[in-house]
C-alpha cells in the first residue's frame, strides 16, 4: 500500500499517490477493463498483493486452488 514514511502531517505526498495509481493502472490492464460495480474488489485485491509481496506467484496458485 501507501507506505507511511511519505505521510507527512496525515497527508500523503502526490508524487507517492501518483505512483501508486501508476501501478494499479498497469495491474488492471490484464483484466482488458472490470465492471464498475467490482472496483471495489479489485481495488481490495490489488492492496493485498502490493502488502504481500513477501509470496511467490506460485505459492498464490497453490492456495488459490
Amino acid at each position: 500500500g501507501l507506505d507511511n514514511q511519505r505521510v507527512v502531517e496525515g497527508i500523503y505526498h502526490i508524487q507517492t499517490l501518483n505512483n501508486y495509481m501508476m501501478r494499479w493502472k498497469a495491474w488492471l490492464r490484464r483484466f482488458n477493463g472490470i465492471g464498475t460495480d467490482y472496483i471495489e474488489n479489485y481495488l481490495s485485491w490489488f492492496r493485498f498483493m502490493e502488502d504481500n509481496t513477501e509470496y511467490s506467484d506460485q505459492t498464490w496458485i497453490k492456495e488459490a486452488l
